[in-house]
This record gives structure tokens, C-alpha cells and sequence, in this order.
């Protein structure tokens, strides 16, 4: 029995060593390090001051990583969704425990199920995963996290287009389009990042929508928000695979809209794996690959807008705990090669919790923890970069100038500074390109 398993597990074994050799060559290894310590840390002097402006020689300083800038997130859609208090606050923490950002519902059908019956509010009518946005943005404010709403315009007559929407052409342009107003007039100056345009290459052919409605609803985005609101353009993981460099579609419909001056500030790039076919590819070295993924970053990266990785699902294949060991090894390889390319700024998970996503994708198991909440690897490991590898804590003293230096990762710094009995606390961001700061001790 003993050499019956040993010969079921090997052929495992040995393809997935084909996939972790991929990821530990050394020329892969040097582009994770070298992007990481060039895009995401910089270098901070600070001098340390007395009351009057006097130099604090031998001052002691520490510095804490308390927020990061790059922005790590998952949806939100089980705010409140819990039918346990319990379950509830065991979501809560495991979401502010690893995450800084959370993308919030906005799907019309479930904004407006019947006509003229919104569903901003608290209090309104309780539809699975489909929280009010009110409900998602108290419950962010209060853990402090950046919001992102999500989508806008979507030809997708399950999740998106209403039930009661018209046939009538005209009638259902002007709803699409007051649709849109309608949610911006509400949010568009609470809520910073917004997908405006929704899997636009998977269009879904015979359901009928505005003619040039990607573009015309980037026309209406812009005037409708605020200059500081980053409006993205959102497709599914056929951009990791349908890749023709310059004439992939994705690119080609990114080069139009911008040649005709739309304002799509930011790109996004989905990440789910739904095909088992997929899943064994990757185990097998064969698809997204390091150099597949840095391919794919580089080529939207021309664009010289910022990219976000908007909605992961890693699968949890098979559904044991070697499945969850392989899920965490993905999990760790491809976020390392996100966070470390110059025009990353946001990478999204999709579900938290595992048996918690739409209607036929619970099969995949691609949470991060377990329905009973208890972690899978994949969150450890994703902790383990997030709060452990990719943070800084600093000590250090004064030199006789009453300066001290550092480099850390970038982001909302906790500052204390000590000398001869006396203590001030500062909080300061650290961005890239560092900079110099000035810290001035009380009397």
C-alpha cells in the first residue's frame, strides 16, 4: 500500500516541481527583488528637531509601515451578508486583517430590481451578495479602507442589465445612460476608483445596447466625475492568453478609445481561473508563466497608465489539502510579480470565503479562507508578504547632525521619537522618489 501511494503522488509532485523551477530561476528571482526594492521603497531622511529648531543628536526614532500605498483588496459583497453575528465579525476580520481596499457592488439589476426601486440604502430589500453600497461604504469608513465601485456599464444580462428593461431601443439608451447619472450623482465624489466599462471584448452579441457604448459611457464618466477619480476600463483573463502583442483585442480597443480622447485613466485585468484545463496548464509550467505574466504587464504597461489586477480566483484543485497547498504557492508567485511591476497599483482578490461566490463558481473553491472561516494557506502566505515581507519597522538613532535615514516600503508611516525624557508622535506618507522631512519635538 505504502508504494501504491508513493507512486499515485509522484506524477503530482513532478509536474508542479516544473512550475516552482519556472518561478525560481535565478533571472526570475533577480526581476521579482530588483522590482520590488526599485518600485515599492524609497528612501526617507528625516531630521530631528528640538522646539527652536536645534538638531537632536542621538534622538531615538522609530518608524512603523501602518498603511500600505499599493492597494490590496477583495469585493465586499458579503458585507452584511452573514446570517450569524459571528460569521460576520470573523469576515470583518479577516478582511481588515490582510486587505486596504474593497470594490462595492454597483450591478443595476441589483441597484434597481424593479423599476424605479433603488437599492442604495440601508434598510433596503436583502439580495445575496449584492449589499446596498451605503451599507459597504459605512463599513469601510469605519475600517478605514479605500472604495472601489464596480461596474457601471455591463452588457451582461444575468448579473447586470435588469430583468424590466425595455426592448425599445431609445427607451433603453436613455435608462442605460440615466442608470449612470442616476449612481454618479450619488457617489461619484465618495468613491475614488470605479469601473466605468465592463468585459467589453465578451460582448455578449445579442443583447441589445447602445451603439459605441464603451466609448460614449467614458464621455459620460468624464463629465460626470471629479478630475481625482480613476476611471478604469475592466476585461476578463482572456487578456492573459488572447495575447497578439499589439493587435490583441483588449489593446486594440484600449489604442481606439484613447485615439479618440476617452479618459480611461486605469486598466483592468481579470484573473479567474475557471477551466481545470487552465489550472493543470499552470501546474504544468505551460501557461502564465514569469515570463507570460511580466509579457502580458509590459505590453498594457505601454500605455502608461496605472494597471489593476481586478478580480483574482486561484482555485483550490483538488479539493484537499495538497489543493490548498498548490493554491498558495500560486497565490505567493503571481502577487510577487504583480506588486513588483512599476505600473501595478491595486491587485484585487475576488472571495474572501470560500462557497460564497455567484451561483456556479462555488465549485472552485477560490477563497482565501474556508466557509467555517478558518485560514487556507493562501491567506498565510498571502499575510506573510503583505504584514511581514512587505513592511517596515524601523529603529535607529540621531546621527550627530540629528538626522536618520531609511528606506521602507511606501506608504502611512507611525513615527515616535524619544530624547532626554521626552516623546512626540508623527504620522507621515512615504512615496516613490522618498523625500526629506523635518520632525519637531515638543517641549
Amino acid at each position: 500500500m505504502r508504494i501504491l501511494l508513493l507512486l499515485l503522488s509522484f506524477p503530482l509532485f513532478a509536474q508542479d516541481e516544473v512550475r516552482r523551477a519556472a518561478w525560481s530561476r535565478p533571472e526570475v528571482t533577480a526581476r521579482l527583488e530588483e522590482g520590488i526594492r526599485a518600485n515599492r521603497t524609497s528612501w526617507i531622511h528625516l531630521a530631528i528637531v528640538d522646539a527652536q529648531g536645534k538638531p537632536l543628536p542621538g534622538a531615538t526614532v522609530t518608524a512603523e509601515l501602518v498603511r500600505h500605498e499599493f492597494l490590496f483588496g477583495a469585493n465586499g459583497f458579503m458585507v452584511g451578508g452573514f446570517q450569524q453575528p459571528a460569521e460576520q465579525q470573523k469576515f470583518d476580520t479577516a478582511f481588515t486583517a490582510l486587505f486596504n481596499f474593497v470594490t462595492i457592488p454597483f450591478y443595476w439589476k441589483g441597484i434597481e430590481p424593479r423599476r424605479g426601486a433603488t437599492r442604495y440604502e440601508a434598510g433596503s430589500e436583502p439580495i445575496y451578495r449584492r449589499p446596498p453600497p451605503d451599507v459597504v461604504l459605512a463599513w469601510a469608513a469605519k475600517h478605514g479602507l479605500t472604495t472601489k465601485g464596480h461596474t457601471l456599464v455591463w452588457d451582461n444580462p444575468n448579473h447586470q442589465l435588469p430583468d424590466w428593461l425595455p426592448s425599445d431601443p431609445r427607451e433603453r439608451e436613455q435608462l442605460i445612460w440615466h442608470s449612470v447619472e442616476r449612481t454618479v450623482s450619488r457617489y461619484g465624489g465618495i468613491i475614488p476608483v470605479w469601473d466605468v466599462a465592463n468585459e467589453a471584448i465578451a460582448r455578449h452579441i445579442n443583447v441589445p445596447m447602445p451603439r459605441d457604448y464603451v466609448f460614449r459611457a467614458f464621455e459620460l464618466a468624464n463629465r460626470l466625475f471629479p478630475p481625482n477619480a480613476t476611471l478604469l476600463i475592466n476585461e476578463t483573463t482572456s487578456v492573459w492568453s488572447n495575447d497578439r502583442d499589439e493587435y490583441s483585442p483588449y489593446y486594440l480597443l484600449i489604442s481606439n478609445l484613447l485615439a479618440r480622447g476617452a479618459r480611461v485613466d486605469a486598466i483592468g485585468l481579470q484573473f479567474h481561473f475557471f477551466s481545470e484545463a487552465l489550472h493543470q496548464d499552470v501546474r504544468d509550467g505551460k501557461a502564465l508563466t514569469p515570463e507570460k505574466l511580466f509579457r502580458i504587464l509590459d505590453l498594457y504597461a505601454r500605455f502608461g497608465k496605472p494597471l489593476h489586477v481586478t478580480e483574482i480566483t486561484i482555485p483550490t484543485l483538488p479539493a484537499n489539502a495538497e489543493g490548498e497547498q498548490i493554491q498558495a504557492e500560486m497565490t505567493r508567485d503571481f502577487y510577487r510579480a504583480w506588486f513588483s511591476h512599476p505600473n501595478v497599483e491595486a491587485v484585487t482578490w475576488w472571495n474572501l470565503v470560500d462557497e460564497t461566490a455567484v451561483p456556479g463558481e462555488d465549485k472552485w473553491r477560490g477563497g482565501l479562507v474556508r466557509r467555517d472561516f478558518t485560514e487556507k494557506p493562501a491567506y498565510s502566505a498571502l499575510r506573510k508578504l503583505v504584514r511581514d515581507e512587505w513592511t517596515t519597522r524601523f529603529n535607529g538613532a540621531a546621527d550627530s547632525a540629528g538626522k536618520v535615514s531609511f528606506r521602507g516600503f511606501h506608504g502611512r508611516y507611525k513615527l515616535t521619537v524619544r530624547h532626554a525624557g521626552r516623546e512626540s508622535t508623527a504620522e507621515f506618507d512615504l512615496s516613490k522618489g522618498g523625500g526629506s522631512r523635518t520632525i519637531r519635538l515638543a517641549q
